[in-house]
């Protein structure tokens, strides 16, 4: 196969951990030939964990001009993001752009620009899209069981008292830039239609720092669905990761190791009795309490069973879908408008928490 020659700005958590295994795992689609990070010699470790070949920078500049580099992952803080990915696409290289793609919406658009005059060269790496449980949820409301979906709820709950660079508004920290890009990707294909109200809260609980490690942002669509979306790094026990409810039935995905989900529906092969409201008093049941309920027999049906799409995808894959739009034009499944419409409805949240609002912004790469 022809390898798409890659060079990774920051081994961070993200760089070191993430892409390089990731990258590895497709050893037949690339070949990861530079690294850059602003301690050199975190990039020289790079000799004994890829090869003795790969090319170490401690500037990001001199990884983008390297004429040997193809693809140019960008994996440092997000302060960078925005400004190392444009500096790439303009010297004609392929980005990967971990996310938060921008931390302002202007940014963003600046991003989506490049992308109109640099088509198909930028991908962002919205690698939760790709995960297993969300792909099966998809499937599930595409099938029809559930009726008209009116209402999604999605959350991720943990406990900890994190203190690394993410819990600094300085560095363009708070789980609203860590977290957020994927709950909130996860939002906009699930809502299904334009967001058109959007309304958050934002709170620091366990971490330190002066970013947020709560929050919860509450969106409605066109199509008048509702996307319940929420982040707790302070929860000492989980909650459900999905709840979906439509008006002929309810998905749940408990947070748990090996979870199932829960499907209850209608049975389609007993049609709903057409039926009026009664503007009288109702009548006075002598043996159940239950004088407000239309007294008819609902038929359902109830099924548990793994997480298990019919495609093969999980997070780690995402390197995949990159390797085959740019060597088989296949189309990447992540379109940048999504990625910067994810921007648009976090910028939205921090202007209605000011306490939260981005501070000075302090760069380490320069």
């Amino acid at each position: 196969m022809n390898k798409i020659k890659v060079g990774i700005i920051g081994l961070g958590r993200a760089g070191w951990g993430m892409h390089v295994s990731e990258l590895k795992t497709f050893s037949d689609m690339f070949e990861i030939t530079a690294v850059c990070d602003v301690d050199f010699k975190r990039a020289e470790a790079m000799k004994d964990r890829i090869s003795k070949d790969v090319r170490c920078y401690s500037k990001h500049k001199e990884l983008i001009n390297d004429p040997t580099v193809e693809l140019v992952a960008i994996a440092c803080r997000s302060v960078e993001h925005t400004s190392y990915a444009l500096e790439a696409l303009r010297a004609g290289k392929y980005v990967v752009l971990d996310k938060p793609i921008a931390l302002s919406y202007a940014d963003a658009c600046k991003l989506l620009t490049a992308s109109k005059k640099y088509p198909g060269r930028l991908f962002c790496r919205q690698n939760r899209r790709f995960e297993p449980e969300f792909n099966h949820v998809l499937q599930i409301m595409d099938s029809g069981v559930l009726g008209n979906i009116y209402m999604i709820r999605h959350s991720v709950f943990s406990y900890q008292r994190r203190n690394d660079w993410q819990t600094l508004r300085r560095f363009g920290g708070g789980q609203l830039n860590n977290w957020g890009p994927h709950l909130i990707d996860h939002a906009v294909q699930l809502m299904g239609d334009k967001i058109t109200n959007v309304d958050g809260i934002l709170r620091k609980v366990t971490a330190v720092g002066d970013a947020e490690d709560y929050f919860k942002i509450l969106l409605t669509g066109r199509n008048g669905r509702i996307v319940d979306v929420e982040f707790s790094g302070g929860a000492a026990l989980k909650s459900n990761i999905y709840e979906v409810h439509g008006d002929r039935g309810s998905l749940i995905l408990p947070s748990a190791p090996g979870a199932q989900f829960q499907l209850k529906y209608l049975d389609p092969a007993y049609p709903l009795e057409e039926i009026k409201a009664d503007p009288g008093t109702p009548a006075i049941s002598m043996n159940k309490w239950e004088p407000y309920r239309n007294p008819e027999t609902l038929h359902w049906i109830e099924k548990t069973f793994p997480v298990g799409p019919d495609n093969d995808d999980n997070i780690s894959t995402i390197y995949r879908h990159v390797y085959n739009a740019i060597r088989k034009g296949i189309p990447y499944r992540v379109k940048t408008e999504e990625a910067v419409e994810v921007v648009r409805v976090t910028e939205l949240v921090r202007q209605q928490n000011k306490k939260f609002r981005q501070s000075r912004l302090t760069r380490m790469g320069k």
